[in-house]
């Protein structure tokens, strides 16, 4: 199955970034402010057009796709090393 980036919204895409960046629906929703149903109505949109089956696939899908920042931060306690 092909799909281009663009395949999927950018609130899509919004909520597909809260997922990877370990927050909750709860969190997701509040972040965006929008209700939790709809989160979860946008997740699953994302699922169908991702072609998986929930979010640990649509994770990974989505990282295949070049469609989550990763994003590195540093520890508190990090020298450097």
């Amino acid at each position: 199955m092909k799909i281009s980036k663009r395949a999927l919204t950018a609130r899509e895409r919004a909520v597909l970034q809260g997922i990877w960046d370990g927050k909750s629906v709860k969190e997701v929703a509040a972040d965006l402010n929008l209700e939790r149903c709809t989160i979860k109505n946008r997740l699953s949109s994302v699922y169908l057009k991702l072609g998986v089956s929930g979010q640990v696939l649509a994770i990974r899908r989505g990282l295949e796709l070049g469609l989550l920042t990763v994003r590195v931060e540093p520890h508190d306690n990090d020298t450097g090393y």
